[in-house]
């Protein structure tokens, strides 16, 4: 194990060269496949450069949305076979605007407790009702969720959501999907690390 502070001189990945020489393993990295040393990645990101400047990677509200947005946009609903799809300029501000966006003040939210600092932010955003349940098990969900029906048995109808990730940007695992989509509850799946590792295709009334 390396202890103190050390330099790079070379794209961060999952192996990565210090200034001094040695290659070590960068566990802090979240380029798992390594794209940022891929040669033809990188001359379409330099032809995108030429054409379209930085405006595409900051946010559209800044810079307005270009053709180069839609067709992406257009390209990932059709690769998922959903309607469409909206595209974020960052994962982070992705799932912390959403939360928000859905679930409001008097909603509930039942969360993992093992989800990401970003997925964290959304829900407190959202000023919602939050319980929260032990990260992936299933038995406790169930738990929370049984407390919190009885819970509002005798208050108005509150809208009801369930907050995981796909897999776990903190830990590593993945969530048992097909035992969160089986209850009536709305979901928000988080997929920021596991779009690229596994797909999962949703179909939610």
């Amino acid at each position: 194990m390396l202890i103190g502070q050390f330099s790079l001189n070379r794209p961060v990945g999952p192996k990565s060269k210090l200034a001094n020489g040695r290659t070590v393993t960068n566990l802090s990295s979240l380029n798992f496949y390594n794209f940022n040393t891929n040669e033809a990645l990188k001359e379409k990101a330099i032809q995108t450069l030429r054409n379209y400047g930085v405006g595409p990677c900051g946010p559209r509200g800044f810079y307005g949305s270009q053709d180069v947005h839609m067709k992406t946009e257009a390209d990932i609903s059709s690769f998922l076979g959903t309607a469409a799809c909206i595209m974020y300029s960052q994962a982070f501000s992705t799932i912390s605007s959403v939360i928000p966006a859905f679930s409001k003040r008097g909603d509930i939210i039942v969360a993992d407790k093992g989800v990401s600092f970003a997925v964290r932010k959304g829900i407190q955003i959202s000023r919602s009702i939050v319980r929260w349940y032990e990260h992936n098990d299933m038995e406790d969900l169930e738990r929370v969720l049984a407390k919190v029906t009885k819970e509002q048995a005798r208050k108005p109808l509150t809208r009801r959501f369930i907050i995981t990730e796909g897999l776990f940007e903190s830990y590593g695992d993945m969530v048992d999907l097909p035992k969160i989509v089986s209850g009536d509850c709305r979901i928000y799946f988080s997929t920021e690390s596991s779009v690229a590792n596994r797909w999962y295709r949703l179909s939610c009334a």
